[in-house]
């Protein structure tokens, strides 16, 4: 299926896989994967969507998601589509020549100016996240990857929903729970492993997203116990 946006913001997922669509985008979904939305519409959405299938030997690159580069073309033809369709003047021809001329104007996408794609850059900027403990900043995730963070910021607030910063709290938290509950170290140590230089502001921050310190955490969650032996 194709989905052409008009008007509006709309996050939706195939599988795994998160994108962030707004007006002028086209993303192609999988009929054999499981698409859902990842956050609530809160605007007017507008947009056009397409059932097809294609010949193998048609030479058509079309991107899984893009931003098309003349979108007032393609949404002539998916209009003229949907007329011709409620006047019962669609038959087969008619409908593959439409289709092929909407698939034709998608494969002619707008490059991204940063180079990659938007969706690409934010799961690469979150694998970043994941795989580096020290601390981060959208600044230095921003220099890493090559682009601008202003930028980082926007597309990644639109992908995942929340800002960088946030995702890199949030991983933190990750970490630290997966930590107290597996080892037994010293709660300055587990700071330090996670990325804090400060144990008390560990604490508090650990508090606000599980509304436990993390002490509590490991009393309730810990692998280590006590086994009470025979005699």
């Amino acid at each position: 299926m194709l989905l052409f946006m008009q008007k509006g913001h709309l996050q939706i997922r195939e599988e795994a896989q998160k994108f962030a669509l707004e007006k002028g985008d086209c993303l192609l979904l999988r009929p054999d994967r499981t698409h859902a939305g990842t956050a609530p519409v809160e605007e007017t959405v507008t947009y056009y969507w397409l059932h097809f299938e294609i010949e193998e030997d048609a030479e058509l690159a079309i991107p899984p998601c893009s931003t098309v580069a003349h979108p007032d073309i393609l949404a002539d033809y998916f209009r003229r589509y949907i007329s011709y369709q409620s006047m019962g003047l669609l038959q087969s021809r008619q409908c593959r020549i439409l289709t092929m001329l909407i698939l034709t104007e998608v494969a002619h996408h707008r490059k991204d100016p940063q180079g990659v794609s938007r969706n690409a850059l934010a799961n690469t900027a979150m694998d970043y996240i994941r795989n580096h403990i020290q601390p981060l900043s959208t600044s230095e995730i921003a220099c890493a990857l090559g682009c601008n963070p202003d930028y980082l910021g926007r597309i990644f607030k639109r992908t995942y929903g929340v800002t960088v910063t946030e995702a890199i709290y949030r991983q933190r938290i990750i970490l630290a729970r997966q930590l107290l509950h597996e080892q037994d170290l010293p709660i300055y140590e587990t700071a330090f492993n996670c990325g804090y230089d400060d144990p008390a502001y560990f604490c508090r921050t650990f508090k606000k997203y599980t509304g436990m310190t993390p002490m509590e955490y490991r009393r309730k969650h810990s692998r280590h116990h006590v086994v009470q032996k025979e005699i």
